[in-house]
């Protein structure tokens, strides 16, 4: 059967994905320093103890398998965890470990081939998004950037869930474009419904983050027709929560839809200590724990002996009461995380993970992307194009819920990854009209 021309070029991008990341590997050791050590090892834990256990439990100092794969945790992190953060990532890694016992080699192939069709599913998503409004050359240039990102070309190589929730992003993205395209069959929203719960296994917060798009994008359909279909994603992700607030009573005697690593973000993004921390770090959260942990480490010793979702209330608790005690000092870290979200270096120092080349490497490729994108939202606004630009409105209402959150959080440049592919669209869409212009001036 012969390919279509936008089959021929997504099969193009997927291979050419696999032998760029193939060489991004090889040079690991040589450019990017450490780079091979982006990992976090309670992902590996679990994975061990699903394997070995059958069972969705961590260990933060107790009973932990080596420090190879575990941290070393402070006093009050010490614990027994039955629902810490979520289990998707862990699930991939088990399965690597059921197939060999190199489990990190066959991991690396997995990733390889599924983080390479992200470039594919991109140029989808771009070509939707310019409709047809840029020569058809315009949407590959797009996936051309994005492969070479200085991060996705050693994606595979990490061992963390950051590209697995980037892909998962971009896949629910483009079924709310072919929705929104009037394409909503009943096979359209279970497919839709199929990769929110996905991503409900790797990204709680991002199921949220859709589900408010789908709301706010589909009001019409969803409230004021007869049919019931587009009720589908929000019944199911419904009756999951409920299920795992079930498994959770089960486990820790406590009704909770939330994971127990909430009250403990939430706390770190809002404590006495926060804001010297953002102002020194320029908004960066990356090692957040590492500098205001020691602080209360010896004072709260005793949450070592605390259940995990006692834990979590305690740091609910505390998270609030700063935050309505002081108002002004919140808005000051609200804006410091604003500057930490879209930053395009990692600000942290002292990390083992951290190298001049690799911040040098960031800068240069996103600076220039950030300060675009930043043009094409002001464009927006003030040339009414929110208007007639359906799909940039889109875009950026969906860029601004996936920021939202970790305002009250804290934020970092991997936290805005999976959303990163926004900002080569908006750079596109800002500097394409002016250089077809030049182009097509040169030619006459």
């Amino acid at each position: 059967m012969k390919l279509t021309t936008d089959k021929r070029i997504m099969w193009t991008l997927f291979f050419s994905s696999v032998i760029l990341q193939l060489l991004g590997t090889l040079l690991i050791n040589n450019v990017f320093i450490n780079e091979t050590k982006i990992y976090d090892p309670r992902f590996i834990q679990l994975a061990h103890n699903i394997v070995t256990q059958h069972q969705y439990v961590i260990h933060w100092g107790d009973n932990q398998q080596t420090d190879s794969i575990m941290l070393n945790p402070f006093v009050i992190q010490k614990g027994t965890y039955y629902n810490w953060f979520p289990i998707g990532y862990s699930l991939i890694i088990s399965s690597s470990m059921l197939l060999s016992s190199n489990f990190k080699f066959v991991l690396f192939f997995m990733q390889l081939i599924l983080f390479s069709f992200i470039p594919p599913l991109f140029y989808k998503v771009s070509k939707d998004y310019f409709n047809d409004r840029f020569p058809a050359y315009i949407p590959v240039i797009a996936s051309l950037i994005l492969m070479l990102n200085p991060y996705y070309l050693v994606s595979s190589s990490w061992y963390t869930d950051t590209w697995m929730i980037c892909l998962l992003t971009l896949l629910n993205f483009r079924f709310i474009q072919i929705l929104t395209n009037d394409s909503d069959s009943y096979v359209n929203i279970l497919l839709f419904a199929f990769g929110v719960i996905l991503l409900f296994f790797f990204r709680p917060l991002g199921v949220a983050v859709f589900l408010l798009v789908f709301i706010l994008f589909f009001t019409k359909k969803l409230f004021f027709t007869k049919t019931v279909k587009f009720f589908i994603p929000l019944i199911l992700l419904s009756v999951l929560t409920l299920i795992w607030g079930f498994r959770n009573k089960e486990l820790s005697q406590i009704f909770a839809l939330t994971h127990s690593n909430v009250g403990y973000n939430l706390w770190l993004g809002n404590n006495e200590k926060t804001n010297t921390y953002l102002k020194e770090y320029l908004g960066d959260g990356g090692t957040i724990e590492d500098k205001i942990i020691p602080y209360y480490n010896s004072k709260w010793s005793f949450l070592q002996f605390y259940s995990e979702y006692q834990k979590d209330d305690f740091f609910r608790t505390k998270a609030w009461n700063f935050v309505k005690s002081n108002p002004t000092i919140t808005l000051s870290n609200v804006a410091w995380k604003i500057v930490g979200f879209w930053s395009p270096i990692r600000v942290r120092t002292g990390h083992w993970s951290e190298s001049k080349l690799k911040t040098f490497l960031s800068m240069m490729f996103w600076t220039p992307l950030l300060l675009s994108s930043l043009l094409s939202v002001l464009i927006f606004f003030t040339r009414r194009e929110y208007k007639s630009k359906y799909t940039k409105k889109l875009l950026l209402c969906f860029m601004f819920l996936w920021m939202l959150p970790h305002l009250f959080f804290f934020s970092t440049q991997r936290f805005r990854a999976p959303i990163d592919f926004g900002l080569i669209l908006l750079t596109l869409d800002f500097w394409t009209p002016t250089l077809l212009r030049l182009l097509k001036k040169k030619l006459i």
